[in-house]
């Protein structure tokens, strides 16, 4: 019964709009001066206002980082290399000492 109700008032806001449209269209325009400059920039200040809302509204994009690495890569070799320099800083301490 409710939803029959809320349907038949949708229905009659629906008329009521539809003949508010068609009374303004057919209202006729005597006596009304209509300035093209003075409409155009009425025009443009309300695309500029709607571009305006649209723009403030908008979500900002997330910002996205590569994934870059921050520390030098080891690898086997890297890894063998420097043991071999602490062998050899180890043995040069050694011979230095005597």
């Amino acid at each position: 019964m409710n939803k029959v109700d809320d349907t038949m008032d949708s229905i009659r806001e629906q008329i009521d709009l539809a003949d508010e449209i068609s009374n303004a269209i057919s209202a006729p325009m005597i006596g009304i001066d209509l300035d093209d400059d003075e409409l155009t920039a009425e025009l443009e200040e309300l695309e500029q206002e709607v571009l305006d809302s649209q723009l403030l509204g908008a979500d900002t994009p997330p910002v996205t980082v590569p994934n870059v690495p921050t520390t030098e890569p080891t690898t086997k070799r890297k890894i063998i290399e420097d043991q071999d320099e602490d062998e050899e800083l180890a043995e040069l301490r050694a011979t230095m000492a005597l």
